[in-house]
This record gives C-alpha cells, structure tokens and sequence, in this order.
C-alpha cells in the first residue's frame, strides 16, 4: 500500500515544533519505543511498517515502501515501526505538587530524553522545563527519553514559577560547582533540584536556593559533568538519603 501524499504532508508538519503543539501530535519510532507507548495507553493516530517482520508485530499498522517511509522519517536510518500519537494533556505549574527535577536552558534533546527517563526510573511523577529548554516531543528527545513520557508528566514553565513553588514551602537547590557537597545534603519533604544548560549552567536564572555540587575525587580530568550525568548522580543520592 503507497503513503498518501495528505498523510506524509500531515506526518512531516510534525517536524517542526511549532506544527507539533498546533496539531497535538507527535512522532515515535522504532519497534520497542512504539510497543512501550502502546503498552501503557498511548493510541497511535498512524502506524506504519515496512516489511513483513514488523508487520506481524503490529498487524493494524499500515504497510509502506522504505522510500516512502525515508520521506517522513527523522532518523538518519530508519527501522521499526512509526507511529503518530497525541500528546499527553498539558500540565501547569499549579499541577506540581511533589517534589520534582527542574531543568534550565537544556537545549540537547538527547540530554533531555535521558533525563526524563532517569527521574522516571527514579520514580519521580513530574518534572518542570524552564526557559530555554528543548522540546521534549522533539524526535530525538523522545527516542532518548524510551517511552518514558508515559510515566512521568513533563510541565514547561518560565523562570519566575519557581517563586510560586517557593512560597508553597518547596526548597531549592541549584547545581553549582562552587555549592555545598551533595553528598550530605539532607533532603526536606519538598524540595525542588534546579539544573542548567549544558554550557552555560544557572547562569541567568534568578532565583535564590542552597547551591550543591558533585564532589571531584581528583584534581585531574574534565572540567564537569554532562548535565544528564550529573542529574543522575544527584538523584542517586537524593535516593539514597530518602531510602528507609
């Protein structure tokens, strides 16, 4: 069966962020990452396969040439099944009742999708994106993030929410490499974890809070750590300390 040239056209505006959340779409490929969004509700609005292997794996999917689907993919090299699915309703800073990551500036979506997936296997319910952020529907973060997005609620917000939240009790601590040692920081009830971008960190972000820092274990190495290292190191041991 060929692609209609209105469903590729349809498929193709979701490339751009800005025809994603017009639409509400957004696109997921490969056989697992659409099998785990499938699995836990999500309801694709197309499905398309290849061949026959991936046709058995997803029997209501429509089957498509590799040409065909070269000219809507967003992978270098495409594999696996391709689905469209609706975004998740939207949430606000008024839904964030837990304590949750706050991410600033993150603009590497393959960071982004990693960091999403982290807290998810952390447990974590919410996590906020502030200015500057990537998209999260971006293809690439959604590869990286595996499916994740169907466990946790990615809210995007501004800068000035996090006073909102501080004056609701929340306490906030700030990446800093010149902060307190992260490793005995005691960890209230409520608490927000506040990373920065990949090159610039906090920088720009005003807001006050307890800066923590991963301790070196050597004088010698590279200068930091990859923002989605350093926010899993950071849960670890907020883990950690929370674990009875």
């Amino acid at each position: 069966m060929s692609l209609s040239k209105a469903k590729e056209k349809r498929i193709k505006r979701l490339h751009s962020k800005k025809l994603r959340y017009a639409d509400g779409l957004f696109i997921a490929e490969g056989n697992k990452l659409v099998s785990d969004l499938m699995s836990v509700g999500f309801i694709p609005e197309e499905l398309f396969v290849i061949n026959e292997t991936d046709a058995h794996l997803f029997p209501q999917a429509e089957r498509i040439e590799l040409a065909e689907r070269k000219r809507i993919t967003t992978l270098d090299n495409p594999a696996g099944a391709l689905a469209v699915f609706q975004m998740p309703k939207e949430k606000t800073i008024e839904d964030v009742q837990s304590s949750c990551l706050v991410l600033f500036g993150v603009q590497d979506p393959g960071n982004l999708g990693t960091i999403i997936r982290t807290a998810a296997w952390f447990g974590h319910k919410q996590i906020l994106l502030l200015n500057g952020c990537v998209d999260p529907f971006n293809p690439k973060a959604i590869q990286a993030s595996m499916g994740a997005l169907a466990f946790i609620d990615v809210i995007q917000g501004e800068a000035k929410d996090l006073q909102r939240l501080q004056a609701k009790n929340f306490v906030c601590y700030l990446a800093d490499m010149d902060g307190e040692d992260a490793f005995v920081v005691d960890w209230p009830e409520k608490w927000l974890m506040v990373l920065g971008s990949e090159g610039q960190g906090l920088n720009g972000l005003e807001v006050d809070g307890i800066k923590i820092a991963i301790p070196r274990f050597t004088q010698r190495g590279p200068e930091s750590l990859n923002v989605a290292v350093a926010a899993s190191v950071l849960m670890t041991l907020q883990a950690k300390k929370m674990r009875p």
